[in-house]
């Protein structure tokens, strides 16, 4: 029935407000969450005092154009935007240019149903301002601890952006111009992150998500603990689960990780479904490439949109996305700004988008180290972290990988796979992180074996990457050469080889060697860094 749709809108922006104020809570207090979670439990239970108004009958057709309307992500930034002001105290013109706003989605979308929406927002606002008097009776000290300032940020910026949302609606295109662009746009990105470019260095390979991505293990990292130390008995929850949650998120992992596939397996799985927000990608190493920055991150989206994936989008239609929540951003490669000072002001500059476009969900990728040095707000974001392979999936993604080999028929393919666990078995370390374990896979094909010495097989993995993917490097979309003479791209200058080579031997010694030494490694490295103009002394260390 309609009047469920019209209660349901309503229960939801609640519920999702709820759980903002109680992730702030959490961040504000360092507490771990899930332990004080009571404002988004009150919030999340809330039950409405009255039921919907009567509507007048309408069509079947009108009634699920409605229906529809009260579920998008329009209706839901109003609602918001609602809860923002009577939450706040806001003064009564914030609420009139927020009815003022409601009319204008309502009646771009269905001109036809006339004064409905007077009615529809003023139910809503009862409702708000019930809940608002009701907290107010029972919760003092609740209500007070949401109009904190370090609470209320979030949600005096979703007034902040009341103006503009007015603005992006008088200017928005036609729905049918509108449509057609999202059509076109998801069907470029099911496309081209559809598939994974495995790391193989004899030819280039597209592979379908499905014919090879094994998802992770992804744990919230605790506020308390170190960096890069999921709390004890954290939840493990995978990839699509993260999908679900994505607000104010950052996602840290190891070199080779899973980052950027992640990244990449994330904007193929929101384009795959009209009904789930339209994706961007920002690969901050190339929004960053000019210092300062060329476009802010709405401008750089909207050249990304024109320049590669050929897909113009009407003119205002990415401000109101962003602006009502109906787009959500991807910002990839944090740890890919070498320069320390550089990811600060990278940082910053996603703060700043974040405040500016309160309701789009932000997920932001970076290695765990080196992330602490420019670090996003706490009080906005959670950490989740990827971890390693286990065993199982080790196993599905050898399965996969080898299946994917032309020359091996299945029975073959499976036989390969099998021995390829057996041989691997030795350096169960290794095999844990996916482009070690993709790397072996291709040794293995390469030689038909595996070398039985720990140091050897890293070595022979280093040289994969050291020698063979720096020698293609125009191949790759995603190289790094941030200088004309190429010292800093990934390993290609001969002095970085030679310092990750000693490195790698510093973890890895060869037998009947005691390694090197941890202060000399360090002081090596350095060195290196510094005479490289990779990063100052204090940043090299």
């Amino acid at each position: 029935m309609i009047s469920d749709v019209v209660a349901g809108a309503l229960v939801e922006a609640i519920g999702a407000a709820g759980n903002r104020l109680g992730a702030a809570a959490v961040a504000v207090a360092n507490r771990r969450r899930g332990e004080d979670l009571e404002i988004a439990r009150w919030f999340d239970t809330y039950c409405l005092t009255s039921d919907p108004p009567e509507l007048p009958d309408l069509s079947p057709d009108l009634s699920e154009q409605l229906a529809g309307l009260l579920r998008s992500n329009e209706v839901q930034a109003v609602l918001h935007e609602l809860l923002a002001a009577r939450l706040t105290d806001a003064p009564e013109a914030d609420v009139e240019r927020i009815r003022a706003v409601f009319d204008l989605t309502l009646s771009a979308d269905l001109p036809e149903l006339g004064g409905l929406g007077e009615v529809l927002f003023g139910y809503y606002d009862g409702q708000i301002c019930d809940l608002t008097g009701r907290l107010e009776g029972t919760q003092p000290a609740m209500l007070a601890q949401v109009r904190a300032e370090a609470l209320a940020a979030r949600m005096i910026a979703i007034l902040g952006a009341i103006e503009r949302h007015a603005a992006a609606l008088s200017k928005r295109p036609g729905r049918q111009t509108e449509a057609s662009f999202l059509a076109r746009y998801r069907r470029h990105v099911i496309e081209h992150h559809g598939r994974i470019d495995p790391p193989d260095f004899e030819r280039r390979r597209r592979v379908p998500i499905a014919e090879l991505y094994v998802p992770p293990a992804i744990v919230e990292v605790a506020d308390s603990e170190p960096l890069g130390q999921p709390r004890e008995a954290a939840s493990e929850m995978d990839l699509w689960t993260l999908a679900g949650v994505i607000d104010r998120t950052v996602l840290l992992g190891d070199p080779g990780g899973g980052k950027t596939t992640s990244a990449n397996v994330l904007m193929h799985y929101h384009a795959s479904r009209p009904d789930r927000r339209v994706p961007f990608l920002v690969t901050l190493r190339e929004f960053a490439a000019a210092d300062p920055p060329e476009r802010s991150v709405a401008g750089h989206i909207e050249y990304k949109l024109e320049t590669f994936y050929q897909c113009p989008a009407p003119p205002g239609l990415v401000p109101g996305l962003l602006l009502t929540g109906a787009a959500m951003v991807i910002f990839d490669g944090l740890d890919e700004l070498l320069d320390a000072a550089r990811r600060v002001e990278v940082t910053a500059i996603v703060e700043r988008f974040c405040a500016e476009y309160p309701l789009a969900p932000v997920l932001v990728t970076s290695r765990q180290v080196g992330y602490e040095q420019a670090r996003l707000d706490d009080h906005q974001f959670t950490r989740y972290r990827i971890g390693g392979f286990g065993d199982d999936q080790v196993s599905d993604y050898v399965r996969k990988w080898f299946a994917q080999d032309d020359s091996l028929d299945a029975s073959e393919a499976g036989r390969s796979a099998g021995a390829f666990m057996d041989e691997s078995a030795s350096v169960p370390d290794l095999r844990t992180n996916p482009l070690m374990l993709a790397l072996m896979c291709i040794l293995y094909r390469g030689e038909g074996s595996l070398p039985r010495d720990r140091a050897e097989v890293y070595e022979q993995c280093a040289a994969l990457l050291f020698r063979k993917w720096d020698a293609r490097p125009r191949q790759r979309g995603n190289q790094r050469t941030d200088s004309p003479d190429g010292r800093n791209g990934r390993s290609g200058h001969p002095a970085r080889r030679d310092a990750l080579g000693r490195v790698s031997s510093f973890r890895c010694p060869t037998r009947g060697q005691r390694g090197w030494p941890w202060p000399d490694a360090l002081q090596s490295t350095q060195g290196f860094l510094v005479d490289t103009n990779h990063r100052a002394y204090p940043d090299a260390r």
